[in-house]
């Protein structure tokens, strides 16, 4: 990975800094946008899961995701192979109803073809969590309805679910504790339980950077977290001998930035 790769995606949370000059700023405006080589690589891998996703052509994504499983590759970014391919699949929280409801029957579709596969439970367990914040809404709790509220628990329940089952089969798969760890936040674990999910994570892929960022939410004042928790676990993180330095810093920060009008205050 570039060493300047912390800065530039701060960089992109920031906009320019106040301290360049007119000139610099000037220069900067004269560039021209160009495609990220890297992005448009993520995209059209992207694109072709989703498709062999959406004509439910399993037989062939289960091949590509058990040699990602076996080969851990990373794009050029440094973002995980195998997290675009469950994420080729999400379907958008602004959709209606009826293509949620599409989706939940593929899924079930692809189970059906393959009841031994761990990557279509993880894949529908990760439907299933995004499907119940769907029903609840991202909104303060007391503007929840009782139905989202309901849909929520049992939707997540159903997640849960399908993530045990899946652990008796043989394979295993990284993206799996990401998703336990979404399941885990949403229903409210004990942090004692969270932390020990993590750990058993970390055991699993060490360097799978996906988790240090789940921890990180999960260490905002809504969560279990204090004021200053989530940045200080974030320093921590950058300074493991065997860990990605400034980089896993800056990809918690960019996990979070949204959460406050300046994350740097």
């Amino acid at each position: 990975m570039n060493k300047h790769f912390g800065f530039l995606l701060l960089l992109c949370i920031c906009g320019l800094p106040a301290c360049w000059n007119a000139e610099e700023k000037a220069a900067i405006a004269k560039l021209k946008p160009t495609k990220d080589p890297i992005q448009e690589e993520i995209y059209a891998f992207r694109l072709k899961m989703r498709a062999l996703y959406n004509n439910r052509r399993f037989a062939e994504l289960e091949p590509v995701a058990a040699e990602i499983r076996r080969t851990k590759p990373l794009f050029g970014n440094g973002s995980w192979k195998i997290a675009q391919f469950y994420e080729s699949f999400a379907c958008r929280r602004e959709e209606p109803e009826s293509m949620w409801q599409l989706h939940d029957r593929i899924h079930q579709d692809w189970i059906a073809q393959f009841p031994t596969s761990i990557t279509a439970r993880v894949a529908y367990a990760d439907f299933l969590r995004e499907y119940a914040w769907h029903a609840r809404g991202t909104g303060f709790a007391d503007k929840v309805t009782k139905e989202g509220w309901q849909l929520f628990g049992e939707r997540l329940d159903l997640a849960r679910n399908t993530l045990v089952e899946s652990r008796r089969l043989t394979d295993k798969d990284p993206f799996w504790w990401v998703v336990a760890l979404g399941v885990a936040l949403g229903q409210q674990w004990p942090k004692n339980e969270y932390d020990q999910l993590l750990e058993q994570a970390k055991a699993f892929e060490p360097k799978f950077w996906g988790y240090d960022t789940a921890r990180a939410s999960s260490l905002l004042p809504r969560w279990y977290g204090e004021p200053g928790d989530w940045e200080a676990y974030a320093k921590q993180a950058a300074a493991r001998p065997d860990g990605l330095g400034a980089e896993i810093y800056a990809r918690i920060v960019m996990s979070l930035h949204g959460y406050y009008d300046n994350v740097f205050r």
